[in-house]
């Protein structure tokens, strides 16, 4: 079993502890670019609850992993 630590990350104005086996470099890293996910989606919609700008976040990411994974389907099948 591998060993935990404890990642202190700041992501939308908000202070999260994480308990990970990741490599806490790794950790900071995702955290930092959801970060600048949240807050590239702040500048344009000011009004917008830390709870919102977090889902659209969510969504934007979930279709950058999909759009990913279709190309590599793609990339693969052309071989």
């Amino acid at each position: 079993m591998g060993e935990y630590h404890r990642v202190t990350v700041e992501i939308g104005g908000q202070t999260l502890v994480l308990r990970t086996q990741n490599d806490p470099e790794y950790i900071n890293t995702l955290a930092k670019y959801v970060d600048e996910k949240i807050q590239s989606l702040a500048q344009n919609n000011p009004r917008s609850s830390i709870s919102q700008l977090a889902l659209v976040t969510a969504i934007n990411l979930a279709d950058e992993i999909h759009s990913a994974k279709v190309q590599a389907t793609r990339g693969a099948k052309k071989r």
